[in-house]
């Protein structure tokens, strides 16, 4: 294998991401709103992602508040009388102890490189995930130490440093399109998706390096 490290996405790529409960606090709100909208509308309308892509530098927050402060926003917009911080138990009891891919487990038993995870999630929330699966790596960055999330350029910058290597000795494994593949791509880092649901490439965008459904799949290509 050509790499010297690889950098390692956590939720959607080692972990499963919080979809289910995504739907079950979206589906909630439509149900109790006294505004015309389906769970569709409200998912649309929930900033979290515009807000991380917001919060950085001195506009940095943890993912947590902006997770309880755009539900908070969201809850106002569609008049409903619930708790931010009652919805988001589940969530955060989620961040904690996700559920972790059969694959996961077996890539890393068997890639022979070092690895460092680069994830958006809180430092502490994702100390308890790993801790919870039982798995150590060599490096691990986060939005928090960066105070920044991906795609920005700093995160995958520290990740270098930390691995002490330069972009194109690395690669970059994730899930999202946006936030992993442009991202690493960005700083030119190749960039490996794990499309675990076979989605189609949308037209216009930049290849990834290599496109796989699973991590199995990945390490048998990056080992031929």
């Amino acid at each position: 294998m050509r790499y010297k490290a690889i950098f390692l996405d956590y939720y959607g790529t080692l972990a499963a991401e919080d979809d289910a409960i995504i739907d079950r606090i979206v589906r909630r709100i439509a149900d109790v709103s006294p505004v015309d909208c389906s769970p569709e509308d409200v998912l649309r309308n929930w900033r979290f992602h515009h807000l991380c892509d917001m919060a950085h530098g001195e506009n940095f927050k943890p993912q947590r508040q902006i997770e309880e402060e755009s539900l908070a926003a969201l809850l106002e917009l569609y008049r409903v009388d619930l708790d931010p911080a009652e919805l988001s138990a589940e969530l955060w009891q989620y961040w904690r102890a996700p559920q972790v891919f059969e694959d996961a487990g077996w890539f890393l038993r068997h890639i022979d490189a070092p690895t460092c995870v680069v994830s958006n999630i809180d430092t502490e929330d994702l100390e308890r995930a790993m801790s919870n699966a039982g798995w150590a790596f060599d490096y691990v960055v986060t939005s928090e130490m960066c105070r920044a999330y991906k795609p920005r350029q700093q995160v995958f910058a520290r990740a270098l440093t930390a691995a002490g290597c330069q972009p194109d000795e690395v690669l970059h494994v994730g899930d999202s399109l946006r936030i992993d593949v442009a991202g690493a791509q960005n700083v030119g880092i190749d960039a490996a998706w794990i499309n675990r649901k076979r989605r189609k490439l949308p037209p216009g965008t930049p290849a990834p390096c290599f496109e796989c459904v699973d991590l199995r799949q990945l390490l048998g290509r990056l080992t031929r």
